[in-house]
């Protein structure tokens, strides 16, 4: 089974612990919500993840940050390393023309 970057779909290594993670080219991007570029490291020999401004190395203290407009979020490995994911996307991140369950109602609550 091929794995494929959430992002840009190329074909990364098979990690079924994370089937979401981004690939190197994409995670050389990363910004925070302002676009400002931002990386992150262990915080120690056991682990741990803090993201860095690139620009001045001061702490970015945010597990959040974005490829483009694409939301990721960062994390500890679990064997250490830090990886970036996408978070699956659920029924309240589609757009609220796209959800199925939206209807209009008028003050009588019966729909229109």
């Amino acid at each position: 089974m091929k794995q494929y970057c959430p992002i840009c779909q190329n074909e990364v290594p098979r990690f079924a612990r994370y089937p979401r993670y981004i690939c190197h080219p994409c995670g050389a991007r990363i910004t925070d919500e302002e676009g400002r570029s931002v990386y992150y490291v262990n915080t120690s020999a056991g682990g741990g993840c803090q993201g860095y401004y690139q620009d001045d190395q001061s702490p970015y203290n945010q597990r959040e940050c974005y490829v483009g407009s694409t939301r990721c979020i960062a994390s500890e490995a679990r064997f250490g390393g830090i990886v970036i994911q996408v978070p699956k996307p659920t029924a309240l991140d589609a757009p609220v023309s796209n959800r199925s369950d939206r209807r209009e109602t008028g003050s009588s609550g019966q729909n229109r």
